[in-house]
């Protein structure tokens, strides 16, 4: 017999836990999907073990219409960078999806090293210089995934009202280490950035194999923490080769000027020229400025590409099922790049 609803049930129930009918569509469900097949209860099903296996949710649960649906397991979180106001259970929605898109990853990653050893930024820095000069996103990616390290970028989240997103977060999954990053800036400099902060948590030793994850909402925030500032100390010790750059603050600089002066100032201390701009903005407050800068040097897109290349290089070993490719093509591609 059809099923009385067919899957309406599932969305609404959904819905509360931060999980909206098209984010359920397009990255859970089948590509072949439309809710009119859920009257037949073998594709009703089909629904519901993807659900379950995608989101956490218990398939039982799923089963019966009368039941409100909770996620299955509640991972301990760490939530740093966020306002005082922010609900914790408010990222929850997305934290899941990230833990979800880790493990998958984690289990397919296999020409991948074990991670062993936790490094200094300095000494981190000085193998990279050697290795291929400045340190870019792109050097700094290829180097994680070197070390056994997982780094993704999610270009797609929940957005249920009511819900909120994070930038970045560093868990384990087992004894592998996952860097999961959500800023919509496709800057490579600024993502550089966030990568070298969450590898700052996971060298630090702030997140352990076992222990909560710890997820950044807002990595623009200045937030008076001490694992916080730690991290970024280490971010910026790793990119410029100390804990506090300074750059003479001239506050007249245009963009062209600032440009200039990033690419020289680059050039002698081996720093990316994209995150002198960027630092001169927020150290002087001169935030269009140094936007502008990054415009002039090509340095506002990429990032996201950057990342993606190396993720399809290295995750697909484990033999995924076309349900898991869909479901890692869906939150790690642009449409762009889907289409």
């Amino acid at each position: 017999m059809p099923h009385p609803r067919a899957i309406a049930d599932i969305y609404a129930r959904l819905k509360p836990l931060g999980f909206n009918a098209a984010f359920v569509r397009a990255v859970i469900l089948p590509d072949w999907w439309e809710d009119a097949a859920a009257h037949v209860p073998a594709n009703r099903l089909l629904a519901e073990m993807a659900v379950s296996r995608f989101l956490g949710i218990s398939l039982q649960d799923l089963h019966d219409p009368s039941v409100q649906l909770s996620l299955a397991s509640v991972v301990p979180v760490r939530l740093k960078t966020a306002t005082r106001d922010t609900d914790p259970d408010s990222v929850r929605p997305s934290i899941q999806i990230a833990l979800q898109l880790a493990e998958l990853l984690a289990q397919s990653a296999g020409n991948i090293p074990h991670f062993a050893v936790l490094q200094s930024a300095i000494d981190l820095r000085t193998t990279l210089l050697r290795e291929s000069g400045p340190v870019t996103l792109e050097t700094l990616v290829r180097k994680c995934w070197s070390l056994g390290i997982i780094v993704a970028h999610l270009h797609r989240l929940p957005q249920t009202t009511g819900f909120r997103k994070f930038d970045g977060l560093v868990a384990f999954v087992g004894d592998r280490p996952c860097v999961l990053l959500a800023e919509k800036s496709d800057c490579p400099s600024k993502l550089a950035f966030h990568l070298a902060h969450e590898l700052g948590h996971l060298m630090l030793g702030h997140v352990r194999p076992g222990s909560e994850l710890l997820a950044d909402e807002n990595l623009e925030r200045f937030v008076r923490d001490q694992d916080e500032q730690a991290a970024d100390e280490f971010a910026l010790e790793l990119l410029t080769g100390t804990k506090n750059p300074e750059f003479q603050r001239q506050y007249g600089l245009d963009a062209v000027r600032l440009a200039k002066k990033a690419i020289d100032y680059g050039t002698k201390f081996n720093v990316e020229p994209g995150l002198v701009a960027l630092i001169y903005g927020r150290s002087a407050d001169r935030w269009p400025v140094a936007q502008l800068a990054l415009k002039r040097l090509g340095l506002t897109s990429g990032a996201h590409s950057l990342i993606q290349a190396a993720l399809i290089e290295h995750w697909s070993d484990g033999n995924p099922t076309d349900s898991q490719i869909r479901f890692v093509e869906q939150l790690t591609l642009s449409q762009r790049e889907i289409a």
